[in-house]
This record gives C-alpha cells, structure tokens and sequence, in this order.
C-alpha cells in the first residue's frame, strides 16, 4: 500500500517602441496606439475499476513528498499560469502519478525554468500553458487550500488538433478533477483532424480546509500520441472580486496612444477585454507584470507589442472617448510569421474595428510562412460621445495556432 509521509506544513513568512494605430481628434495631432498579441459524470466505479491496471512503481512505499513551507498572506485564490513557477508556488505542485490515484503521486524532479519534466516518462511536460501525457502516465496540477473556506473553480482546456500520420490511432485524453480522495470530475477530450477541442467547466462553491489538495489531472487513455493542450486553471474564494478599470479623471480630450497609454486598466480610456463580440466583451481576468491574460480563454494575451486571440475568445482592445467630438482612426496590423510543423495548418486572423456594435472595418490576415503580412485602416470624420465604446478586435478564426501579431502606427 503506498504510503505518503508528508512532513508537518507550516506558514511563515516569505522573503520575497513597437508600432501604433492612430486615432486623433479632428484637426489634431495626436496618437492613439493599438499595442500588439463531455459531461461530468460519476466515476467512482470506473476508478476503481481501472486501479488495479497502472504499474506497480506508482505503489512504491519509499517516497518521502518534500516539506511544504507555506507563505501567511496567501489567500484561495490563484491561477495556475500566471502562479507558474517554482514547487509550491502559490500553492501549485507539479506532479506525475495515475489518474485513479493523485495522491499518490510524486512531484516531478526537474525543471528548467521553463517547463516540469520527468526521467523516463518520455513525452510529459507541464509548462505555463501547455502539458503532455506520457505512456502509461498522467500529469497533475496539485493546488493546497491557503485557509478553510469555499471556493469556485474555471477549468478551461483546449486540446491541440490531431496531425498524426495515422488520424485513427491518437485516443484523446480524459481530464480528472479530485478534491483530496474524492473524485468530483471527469471530463473526456476527443482529438479531433480538422480543429482544436475545447472543455469549458465550473465547479462552484467546494468546501476546502486548510491545505486541502485539489488535483488536476490529463490521463493519456490507451495513447499518448498528440496528447498535448492547454490547461487553464483558476481558483478563486467565493467572495472575490471580479477585475475593474480606473476613471482616469486626468483625460482632457480624445488624444490616446496605447503605447505610451499601456497600463492599468481604464488609463487614458483603454480596456483589454476577451469576448466574442466586443460589445459582449469584458475585462480580462488577469494583469501578469504586463501581460494581460484572462483565466478561461487559453493563450489569449494582450501586451505592449503583441496580440494574440484564443480559440473560443477574441482579444480585444476598447477604448472610451473622453469627450463628445469628432475622431479620426488610422492604424495598421502586423501579423507575424508563422512556424508550424504543418504550415497549411495556420489559417491567420481577422481584424476588426467597431463603434459599439456598428462595424468600421474587417479584413482577414493570413500567416505568412515568411515575412510579415500587413493591413491598414482609416476612418475619418467619426463622430462619438462619452457613451460610446470602440473595439479593435483580433479573431482566431478557425484555429489559434501561430495568430500572434501588433498593431502599428498608420499613414
């Protein structure tokens, strides 16, 4: 029977020029810079049933789990990318083990600064946003409750498309979500040819205790080939609060620059936002040190330079006018070169610009191969008010793959 000694946890106290698009007031100079970017079922039975067929090293009873020095001031709420980092961080371990069994399993031994591996297990890998199986075996997200309390949780995956020289062999894979011993998700992930495979789910309101684990698990299935996708995570106590922009009391006209405005949220009137129309959008949920990131729309960024959407949400920059007048928008996008394995596999962007609802431009952008392809658009004489919102949007389109790109300063 495996045994866990787990030494006695304890808080202490831790030490701890890019392009732009131009808007402007009428017969003004000025600058505005757009920067760049299944069911749950119950599955008691079935983890019982598959227990007995997982290798017997997982049984081993000589495995000590290292002490866990906890940080006082952490609260229930965290994000398993932007928290990526060192064993413990934030609550966060890195493990590999079976999916009938988390607590049983190890924390992986090596990790570069970039992605958690495991001497031979062949193919696993956990980074900030990707993970891998490996034969036989699953990778763990395991997050310890910093306090009693309740919390939700978001868990959002995005299963990469299947390009297998054999389509019929690669088998998916399931997701598990336990708290402590009990199993409380499962969740099977079909791979699929022709496009990515999303599971969108919430658990609300889990009681937790102090330091109570929540594992979450990516079983390989019968296979492991193209196992690999992206898993998003968020834990949050019941009673946080959502993300909020600033009044930027400060704003005189209708003169922004996103490049020299890019910061808080609502400063000089921008918003970064995920959606599926910009009208519908809302903040996103996350600002890591310049990075704005949002907990269930996988690989959506949004930063100084660089823009890129999710699958199953656009990037979208909003901006507010500070005053009733007449603007002009000019701007450009750059989307980047793309290096996919399979290079007819990139189907590029679309771009688009709205005024609340009404749209003021769309233009698709494919991924070039080399290079860079680049588009323009200009609006003049565009009246608003301080009750109108304007949305420069990124579209993934088909797939996400290699959509990253800026926008740019226009003539």
């Amino acid at each position: 029977m495996f045994k866990k000694f787990m030494a006695a946890s304890r808080k202490v106290k831790l030490l701890a020029t890019g392009g732009v698009v131009v808007v402007a007031a009428a017969g003004v100079a000025g600058a505005l810079a757009l920067a760049s970017g299944n069911d749950e079922i119950t599955i008691k039975d079935e983890i019982v049933a598959l227990a007995g067929g997982w290798p017997q090293s997982f049984m081993a009873d000589d495995y000590v789990e290292p002490e866990f020095v906890d940080d006082k001031n952490r609260t229930n709420n965290a994000f398993n990318v932007a928290d990526f980092g060192e064993q413990g961080n934030n609550g966060w371990f890195y493990r590999y083990g079976t999916a009938t069994n988390p607590a049983s399993s190890k924390r992986m031994e090596n990790y570069d600064g970039e992605k958690y591996f495991q001497l031979g297990k062949t193919g696993m890998e956990i980074k900030s946003n990707f993970i891998h199986t490996a034969e036989g075996t699953a990778p763990i997200l395991e997050w310890r409750a910093a306090k009693k309390g309740q919390v939700n949780v978001n868990l959002t995956y995005v299963k990469n498309v299947n390009m297998d020289k054999n389509p019929s062999y690669p088998d998916g894979v399931t997701l598990y979500v336990y708290k402590g011993d009990e199993a409380i998700g499962r969740y099977e992930v079909d791979v699929k040819t022709d496009g990515e495979t999303v599971v969108e789910k919430e658990l609300s309101n889990l009681s937790v205790d102090e330091l109570e684990s929540l594992y979450f698990i990516v079983d390989p299935n019968m296979n492991n080939a193209y196992d690999g996708g992206s898993l998003y995570v968020a834990i949050n106590d019941v009673d946080a609060k959502g993300p909020s922009a600033i009044n930027d009391v400060a704003r005189k006209d209708n003169n922004a620059n996103s490049i020299e405005d890019f910061g808080a949220q609502g400063q000089n009137g921008w918003t970064y936002r995920f959606g599926k129309t910009g009208k519908d959008s809302k903040l996103v949920s996350t600002d890591n040190n310049g990075e704005f990131m949002n907990v269930t729309s996988p690989n959506l960024v949004i930063s100084h330079y660089f823009i890129h959407p999710a699958i199953n949400d656009n990037a979208i920059l909003g901006w507010k006018p500070a005053v009733d007048g007449t603007i002009e928008i000019r701007g450009k996008y750059k989307k980047f070169e793309q290096n996919d394995g399979n290079p007819d596999w990139p189907d590029g962007v679309i771009v688009s610009v709205y005024k609340n609802d009404e749209k003021l431009f769309s233009k698709k952008v494919a991924a070039p191969r080399k290079g860079e392809n680049e588009i323009s658009f200009r609006e003049k004489n565009l009246a608003v008010t301080t009750a109108d919102d304007l949305y420069f949007v990124v579209d993934a389109g088909g797939n996400s793959s290699y959509d990253g790109g800026c926008f740019q300063r226009g003539n």
